[in-house]
């Protein structure tokens, strides 16, 4: 279980439902202008973020979209950093935010992501477009040094606000490590038994949480704002269709971020997946 309720406070919640409260879902007798055009979800804030609050955002791509949005309201965003385009920051899989997370602060491991194919180095740390390209080996390492001394800065930020993208995370078994992003084919040309892709469960999930809300309060005293990237799945590797395989992925990041935010007093989810998917279709 993630809480416990006494009955006395269960029934003063539903009480409260009956006079406009939020516990009851809208229907056309009840609230149903709380649905369009867009969800308006009632929040009760465990911290306040203001302008002068100092931000790091990691994760998928909607993390850049939150990033640009903050930078407009004149906030200051740690990760943000021009010399390091936004797509070399994308980290797909909670498994990528831990490993780097963990790693951080250990310069020996920052290249164990480069492989090296043909006279050229690649590193599998990064989006699908910068996967694809090889490169000498100290533009290699240099890319990797400047994104991870980039990932130091979240050591002074107020709030780290994490966003969720997948739970298809690819695996490299001689290793023993996870890469953040689909082998490109030259690289797979190569390395071809070494990879496997590992469908994350509930279970991993909360677990990688857990440990990544441990790391971060091992480096900076900071609340964690989590949300579940609204953008679905472009494919997937699975026997299933990819709409099964959307919903399976959101639905298991989505509980495993509640029970985590019950578990820390500094830890918070902002509900930017409901907003977006229940929102009319017109406004899209």
């Amino acid at each position: 279980m993630i809480e416990v309720i006494e009955s006395s406070e269960a029934f003063s919640r539903m009480a409260a439902a009956k006079d406009g409260g939020v516990a009851r879902y809208p229907n056309p007798g009840n609230g149903s202008e709380r649905l369009f055009p867009y969800p308006q979800i009632a929040h009760w804030p465990k911290f306040h973020i203001d302008r002068q609050s100092r931000v790091f955002a990691i994760g998928s791509c909607f993390a850049q979209n939150v990033e640009a949005e903050l930078k407009n309201f004149g906030m200051e965003v740690l990760s943000r950093d021009k010399h390091l385009e936004s797509s070399g920051r994308i980290k797909y899989t909670t498994k990528s935010i831990l490993q780097d997370l963990s790693a951080a602060f250990e310069r020996d491991r920052w290249y164990e992501s480069i492989y090296y194919v043909d006279e050229q180095f690649y590193t599998l740390n990064f989006s699908s477009s910068l996967a694809k390209k090889g490169m000498p080996e100290d533009q290699c390492r240099s890319l990797l040094e400047q994104y991870y001394l980039n990932l130091q800065n979240i050591r002074d930020a107020d709030v780290v606000i994490i966003t969720l993208g997948l739970i298809e995370a690819w695996y490299d078994k001689s290793r023993h490590r996870y890469v953040n992003v689909t082998p490109s084919r030259i690289v797979r040309n190569l390395y071809s038994n070494d990879f496997e892709v590992h469908v994350l469960s509930y279970e991993d999930v909360l677990s990688d949480l857990r440990a990544i809300v441990d790391a971060i309060g091992k480096i900076a005293q900071s609340n964690i704002l989590i949300s579940v990237s609204p953008v679905p799945l472009l494919a997937t590797f699975r026997n299933q269709d990819c709409i099964q395989a959307n919903m399976y992925s959101k639905c298991v990041q989505r509980a495993a971020v509640e029970a985590v935010c019950q578990e820390h007093s500094n830890v918070a989810y902002f509900p930017s997946y409901e907003i977006v998917t229940m929102a009319d279709s017109a406004m899209a």
